[in-house]
């Protein structure tokens, strides 16, 4: 016959591990609350750099009345395309440098903004977010890459043609004068999200992150 003592040492053990699964199970929960919190923080985050991106190049064209890029690619880029002076330009990911856009908006010197050679009023007008890694070197400039939450580079998409058109073309190693879909604005700013890939709007659902949501 168990004795009252082992049956109040059986009662408690059995206590304890459904007190530890409960624990485990809150516990669980809570993380999975933490994380989504933090990927909900980052995409936030995105969104508000992107807007700031996107009216920083407003209001420099509203000031200077050109782009903020240099001079040979005012009135269009070439990248395979038909011809020169064509199409408009991507900066980022395989793309020009997105650098040459950034050091403009901040009045920072690269070697391309020569002594703010291409905002000589000197005018900040992106400031970047404090947080670790927001800003990358760029070796082909000199200058600084603005990053997404994820560690990637921001792609920004200009009307360089200046037909007041911009495509959103999901694939940038193609032809640039046509693309998928479009907007009538002067500049498309897109981060690929949490995944860092760049993928078609056309087919379901993404998680890149667009200036035109």
């Amino acid at each position: 016959m168990r004795t009252p003592s082992a049956r109040q040492s059986s009662f408690t053990l059995i206590e304890l591990l459904t007190v530890i699964a409960i624990i485990s199970i809150l516990a669980g929960l809570l993380l999975s609350a933490i994380a989504g919190a933090r990927r909900y923080a980052k995409i936030s985050q995105a969104k508000t750099d992107i807007k700031n991106i996107q009216t920083a190049i407003t209001a420099y064209y509203n000031e200077y009345g050109k782009l903020p890029v240099q001079d040979n690619e005012q009135g269009g880029v070439q990248y395979g395309g038909p011809g020169p002076g064509s199409c408009d330009g991507w900066y980022g990911q395989g793309g020009l440098p997105q650098s040459e856009i950034i050091d403009i908006l901040r009045a920072s010197n690269d070697t391309i903004n020569v002594q703010n050679k291409y905002n000589p009023r000197q005018i900040v007008f992106l400031e970047i977010p404090n947080r670790a890694s927001a800003l990358a070197p760029d070796s082909t400039t000199g200058g600084q890459t603005f990053l997404d939450p994820w560690g990637k580079s921001y792609f920004i998409k200009l009307d360089n043609n200046g037909n007041g058109f911009v495509h959103y073309y999901y694939n940038p190693s193609g032809d640039d004068c046509t693309g998928v879909g479009g907007f009538a604005t002067i500049a498309i700013i897109i981060s690929y999200g949490p995944d860092g890939q760049q993928e078609d709007p056309t087919k379901g659902r993404t998680d890149d992150i667009f200036s035109f949501q």
